[in-house]
């Protein structure tokens, strides 16, 4: 029986080939394993905050976040002064307890210890009195700039930095929730307007036109990332 193995030109085409499949499918799916990952750690991030918040609230006895903080003059009626209006580390030391991490005055960010750095964007500078629970504390979130909004990069420091895949958006309501930014009634009370939801800026199948609608997008869509980038 004559047995005839594989010549050298012929495994060199084949490893080729090999090549040229993998160079064309492992970006994609190391892109689509990625993106699965997005939702779960964000939907995380989002809960760890939320719980600290209701704690903040059970050890003040309150329901409104700015009259339960501890405020930078270390009285606790934030919404009655200018005393925390723009303390983003006086907000932020009512968390320690139950958010283990660090502040860091340059980024004015929250960083925990797994990594997920938290950013305010600005405490409301009308703060007066006691705030219903729909109110916004997050600074200018509602408006069309997003300037203000609750940030949330679930890498902290590390790459990419990027809307939509690692940074996403929210605005804080005084009862310590975080609605997302483009979902349902996401703005204060208004009720949903055209052009102002992930639908219209972040759809499925579609390239972003405004990335910071993708956390609608996430958490209206059973935390998938369908969106391109």
């Amino acid at each position: 029986m004559n047995k005839r193995g594989f010549t050298l030109a012929e495994v060199l085409v084949t490893l080729g080939i090999i090549g040229v499949v993998s160079a064309l499918t492992i970006p994609s799916f190391t892109a689509r394993t990625n993106a699965a990952k997005i939702g779960p750690a964000l939907s995380k991030a989002v809960a760890v905050f939320e719980q600290a918040s209701q704690q903040v609230l059970s050890e003040a006895n309150s329901d409104s976040l700015l009259d339960a903080m501890v405020c930078a003059d270390g009285s606790q009626t934030c919404a009655a002064s200018t005393s925390v209006t723009s303390s983003n580390s006086a907000f932020w030391s009512n968390f320690g307890h139950y958010i283990k991490g660090s502040y860091n005055s340059t980024s004015t960010s929250y960083t925990s210890a797994d990594g997920i750095s938290y950013s305010l964007g600005g405490i409301n500078s009308n703060a007066s009195g006691n705030f219903p629970a729909e109110t916004s504390i997050s600074d200018n979130c509602n408006s069309t700039t997003l300037s203000g909004c609750f940030m949330i990069d679930i890498n902290g420091a590390s790459a990419p930095n990027r809307d939509a895949l690692d940074r996403f958006y929210f605005v804080l309501r005084n009862d310590g929730s975080l609605k997302p930014v483009g979902s349902e009634h996401w703005q204060p009370g208004v009720l949903q307007i055209a052009n102002h939801s992930w639908t219209d800026k972040c759809n499925k199948d579609s390239i972003p036109t405004d990335a910071k609608y993708c956390s609608g997008h996430i958490f209206e869509n059973n935390l998938k990332v369908d969106y391109k980038f």
